[in-house]
């Protein structure tokens, strides 16, 4: 009976670790769009690459998106935040 908790809490801890990994992957791709490309869209492939790690399908996808993104940002990435900037009227 023990064993069989141990490896329920595992299971959720697991699963915490993965959706934390998810989330912080995310947030990494997209804002590797608007600022330093290199470094979020890097932090971005290895969530996804680590989430992948812990039985999650929901990993490749966010590499996949975090280099598409990387790429995106890197080309367009000044005039993309530049116009972003308009849009909410902030001036540099």
């Amino acid at each position: 009976m023990k064993e069989a908790y141990s490896s329920q809490k595992t299971r959720i801890a697991v699963r915490g670790r993965s959706i934390m990994l998810m989330v912080l992957g995310w947030v990494s791709a997209v804002l590797s769009v608007f600022v330093y490309p290199f470094i979020f869209g890097f932090l971005g492939v290895v969530s996804g690459i680590l989430a992948s790690k812990y039985q999650s399908k929901a990993g490749l996808p966010l590499v996949v998106a975090s280099i598409a993104l990387m790429a995106v940002g890197l080309m367009f990435g000044n005039s993309i935040l530049d116009y972003a900037m308009q849009i909410f009227n902030y001036m540099r």
